[in-house]
């Protein structure tokens, strides 16, 4: 039997972030593309959401070859918890 890496209140480390490589994987191509949409990530508490994420941006960081004119995913964490902000530009 595999060893389960959850820990209840201890975040998953992305090597042992099963299940959803091949979501992380399509989203992050999606998001490297010209012409790729928006993704938003819904679910209850404790489904895996920020671990989800973090796994996300850690795929984002990964080195590539860029073509010519390309751009580039920049991805970054805001922690809403931690601070306020007044309106969607605050936050900018």
């Amino acid at each position: 039997m595999l060893h389960k890496p959850f820990c209840y209140l201890h975040p998953v480390s992305p090597d042992n972030f099963i299940g959803r490589r091949l979501l992380i994987e399509s989203i992050t191509q999606d998001l490297r593309a010209a012409n790729g949409t928006s993704h938003a990530i819904i679910a209850s508490q404790r489904c895996g959401k920020t671990r989800f994420l973090k796994a996300l941006a850690e795929q984002l960081r990964q080195p590539v070859v860029l073509e010519t004119g390309a751009s580039l995913a920049l991805p970054f964490y805001i922690d809403f918890k931690a601070r306020t902000f007044d309106s969607a530009n605050a936050v900018f």
